[in-house]
């Protein structure tokens, strides 16, 4: 439910204009809105999901209802477990074949996300200090700019360092020597 969840937020517009991940289309849109994916296939996943979470409770139930050595209600354990590893099973194999072997990433959109990423101000700070970071990152959320723009306009370091600090690649965690 929370990986569905996941892919449900990053193929929708909801973390910026654009979707992070682009998902198999496997539904018809609706005449409203012709170009939106619906992610179906995670929506069905949730809803077995759910419906497992619910024969959670059933097996909780009954397996709290036998007394002693004695348990009556083993016919309904067995049943919904047997049922829940079948829903769950087919769902899961749905997952794959309809969803996840179809994602792609939207490679500008996530470029895009981590260049405007704010948090990247920390990487700043062994350079130019703690108190200077905390003036760009002030001045990069009241004015809505780029991190990057406001450290060149103060020309605080180079372009070339600049890149070299904040190349993705270089923000990625790297065996120690």
């Amino acid at each position: 439910s929370k990986t569905c969840n996941d892919i449900r937020l990053m193929a929708s517009s909801s973390l910026s204009n654009t979707p992070v991940i682009n998902i198999p289309n496997v539904h018809p849109c609706s005449t409203n809105m012709p170009n939106r994916v619906i992610p179906a296939i995670p929506e069905m996943v949730n809803q077995v999901a759910f419906f497992i979470m619910g024969c959670d409770a059933t097996v909780t139930k009954a397996a709290e209802a036998g007394q002693l050595e004695i348990n009556v209600f083993e016919p309904v354990i067995f049943m919904t477990l047997f049922d829940s590893l079948n829903y769950l099973r087919r769902a899961i194999r749905t997952l794959r074949e309809k969803t996840i072997d179809g994602i792609t990433a939207n490679k500008e959109e996530c470029a895009k996300l981590i260049e405007n990423n704010n948090s990247l101000i920390t990487t700043l700070i062994p350079y130019l200090g703690y108190n200077e970071t905390i003036s760009i990152a002030n001045e990069a959320l009241s004015s809505k700019k780029n991190i990057s723009d406001i450290v060149l306009e103060r020309n605080l370091l180079t372009q070339g360092k600049l890149n070299e600090i904040l190349d993705k690649h270089n923000l990625s965690f790297k065996e120690e020597k």
